[in-house]
């Protein structure tokens, strides 16, 4: 007898914004049931309609399509798992659910041995449900214009290897607002167990709508292709969707997610391809009595590349976490990231804006606000807590971070907004400011900025020290590390000897923890000769050696012990202090530069050479690593001077090992060094503790490493006098 199928109804099956209610319809019109061939024409395959039937009552296990058919009964339920190849020839199904299978642990399979095989369903296509399983490897299978939907899959496993799923979408709702509603291509609905879905290669493709909606399912995808109408994939109920590979397109949602529902990307791409559009979208409305609200949805993207027409990843979903790492690329017209409430954790990422667009935050209590911003943060009009959080990445945009307040809520609602920036390389690309926030302030202790950051964003106990005589801002802690009394004039040699020993035990002790240097909460190393420090920003001395980048410490602040001083000394330093100039923490006494004299060339501090106000310093740089064969080792100094930091050639002596410069301030000093590769390059080279091969370095690569003994003796507030 004919099959009566209900179409799903619930409210939750309506994608973000309007894209795809499967609205019920009541009970489809009967068509009459095939009838039985009685045996097959030629064992092992089909010719018609009949033949079919007679394969599903008896159980036949799998079969060939011999020839090209229509289907214009209603074959009858499938009991027995069946494996149909088409075998390059095309069915024309022109009844409802013509083929369906509903019964636990039994698996349809679907592929094609020939060239394009394929199903073409007229209204609705395959029906699974009751713990069965589908498998598509390989062949079309297409509906009909304005109809239908291509699979509707309730419990158990969809396998899709490879082949076609493609559908016209018909409507299946109008709005009162005229706003259409289609049918997904391929629905996924939660029927006593959670359907699992798997897509390995198959291509889905909705011309209207959606083309995957899984409402409490699973997904993981490693290749294929997922093709929209205006939604790639929607999530709703409880959905999770892990992709590590394939392509994901829609003209304006690529991935929509909605309560409870968890998106993870560890690879592949995501692309939109419609002006108005969003790569990764969550929904912000608050009150479940409206339907389809948007809470508690979850985007862990963690890598591969999103490319959007207008907005990388929009997040206003209320208790939401959205976690973005570190190979995880966003290329957006007009904005990378808009968080409007909710937790967002950047542990990396490269996300880059447009910098010919203006830069605005334009209030919208329905849709996102923010343009020529990378990472946006703008409280919606629920008015829920935002919590930001930046340790790593790379920004570039005409306002590389800014937070605004679009919607004017009150005080007490924007008090619920935090935002903390650790670490992180921010770019501004036009005359905007690099940073900007409306409501919150203190919130940066690190990172580097190529424009001037305004001391409001800085965190208490930090400072932005300009690099490269104002290229960039780096953000570091002032240290407070009292060291006057580790070293004596009198014994400057013998002193010179043992901070070499104390940089090379803090180098060691940095390289072979290298692991451990994370957070901000000071981190005990111990070296290979038993010697302790303490590292009190280990995450942001991580970053600087990943980066390439030498630990310029803010230096000012450094504790003094003025008793010792005589009357001379004093005037001088407060002179020095009130003048911006910044005494090194590590020095016992300074220099009147007026009065060189007094510097022997037997001291750690150089000597004096006969150019006018200049003193030559020369330091030993013995403990730096060997260079590798092809390698060419370049020297720089960075120059600490009160609140300015400039960059020095050094010329560097390889029999003495000593590294010497010219500087007219007697400031605080990081010597530094990169190596490049000056030819082709095979081999092994050992940085900061990890081993880096290539097969042939053609180009000029850098790999900068800090050798200063003085920066790491100040950032490690050194205890090398406590020994296990």
């Amino acid at each position: 007898m004919a099959k009566h199928k209900v179409a799903y109804v619930g409210s939750a099956l309506a994608v973000v914004l309007g894209s795809g209610l499967l609205a019920s319809t009541g009970a489809y019109a009967d068509v009459d049931t095939c009838v039985s061939a009685g045996a097959l024409a030629t064992e092992g395959f089909v010719a018609n309609a009949a033949e079919l039937e007679y394969v599903i009552q008896s159980g036949i296990a799998e079969i060939k399509i011999a020839e090209d058919f229509a289907i214009n009964c209603q074959p009858s339920i499938m009991t027995n798992s069946l494996k149909i190849d088409l075998n390059g020839k095309s069915v024309a199904a022109n009844a409802d659910w013509a083929l369906d299978l509903e019964t636990a642990g039994k698996t349809l399979t679907i592929e094609d041995s020939g060239d394009g095989g394929r199903i073409d369903f007229n209204n609705k296509g395959i029906w699974i449900e009751g713990g069965a399983n589908l498998t598509i490897n390989s062949g079309i299978i297409s509906v009909a214009e304005g109809v239908g939907r291509g699979i509707v899959f309730r419990d158990g496993t969809l396998t899709l290897a490879g082949g076609t799923v493609t559908a016209n979408n018909g409507v299946s709702e109008v709005a009162a607002d005229g706003t259409e509603y289609y049918y997904p291509t391929i629905i996924a609905l939660k029927d006593g167990a959670r359907p699992n879905i798997v897509i390995s290669g198959t291509e889905i493709i909705a011309a209207n709508g959606t083309a995957l909606s899984v409402i409490d399912g699973t997904v993981a995808m490693t290749d294929g292709r997922i093709t929209g109408g205006n939604v790639g994939v929607n999530l709703d109920d409880g959905a999770e969707f892990t992709m590590s590979g394939g392509d994901i397109t829609a003209s304006t949602w690529v991935v929509s997610a909605y309560n409870d529902t968890t998106f993870t990307m560890d690879g592949g791409t995501i692309t939109t391809t419609g002006p108005d559009s969003i790569g990764v979208s969550g929904n912000g409305t608050a009150d479940p009595a409206k339907g389809n609200y948007g809470g508690n949805a979850r985007f862990n993207l963690n890598g591969g590349t999103i490319t959007s027409n207008d907005l990388g990843v929009y997040a206003p979903q209320v208790g939401g976490v959205t976690t973005l790492g570190s190979n995880l690329i966003i290329n957006a017209t007009k904005c990378g990231v808009e968080v409007r409430a909710g937790t967002l954790n950047v542990n990396g990422a490269t996300i880059t804006v447009d910098e010919n667009i203006d830069p605005i935050f334009n209030p919208n209590g329905n849709g996102s606000t923010a343009e020529g911003v990378a990472i946006a943060v703008a409280q919606h009009t629920t008015e829920q807590p935002i919590d930001v959080t930046i340790g790593g990445g790379v920004f570039t945009a005409p306002i590389a971070f800014g937070e605004s307040n679009p919607q004017k809520n009150d005080g007490t609602a924007v008090d619920q907004i935090t935002l903390a920036i650790h670490g992180g390389t921010f770019n501004a690309t036009n005359g905007d400011p690099v940073v900007a926030s409306e409501d919150v302030e203190k919130f940066i202790d690190g990172g580097a900025f190529n424009k001037y950051v305004e001391t409001k964003y800085i965190a208490d106990g930090y400072r932005a020290n300009s690099v490269s005589n104002g290229a960039t801002y780096v953000v570091l802690p002032i240290s407070n590390t009292a060291t006057t009394d580790d070293t004596g004039g009198e014994n400057a040699d013998e002193n010179q000897e043992e901070l070499n020993s104390v940089a090379q035990d803090v180098l060691g002790a940095l390289y072979n923890n290298y692991n451990d240097l994370v957070g901000d909460e000071p981190v005990e190393l111990t070296s290979d000769t038993g010697t302790k420090f303490l590292i009190e920003h280990p995450e942001a001395a991580r970053a600087a050696l990943e980066n390439g980048h030498t630990i310029v410490m803010a230096l000012d602040g450094h504790e003094i012990d003025i008793d010792s001083l005589g009357d001379e000394e004093k005037a001088e330093l407060e002179a020095m202090l009130e003048s911006g100039m910044v005494p090194f923490g590590l020095l016992d006494y300074w220099i009147d530069l007026n009065e060189t004299d007094g510097i022997s060339s037997g001291s750690w501090l150089g000597v004096v050479t006969e150019t006018p106000n200049a003193i030559e310093f020369t330091y030993d740089v013995s403990m730096a690593p060997e260079l590798p064969e092809g390698i060419t080792r370049i020297w720089k100094v960075i120059r600490v001077h009160g609140n300015d930091v400039d960059i020095l050639d050094a010329e560097y002596d390889p029999e003495t090992k000593l590294v010497s410069f010219l500087s007219d301030k007697f400031s605080a000093f990081v010597i530094t060094y990169t190596d490049i590769a000056t030819a082709p390059y095979t081999g092994t080279m050992t940085v900061m503790g990890a081993s880096v091969v290539s097969a042939s370095l053609a180009t000029a690569i850098s790999i900068g490493v800090v050798t200063s003994i003085f920066s790491f003796i100040v950032l490690a507030r050194k205890l090398y006098a406590k020994k296990d």
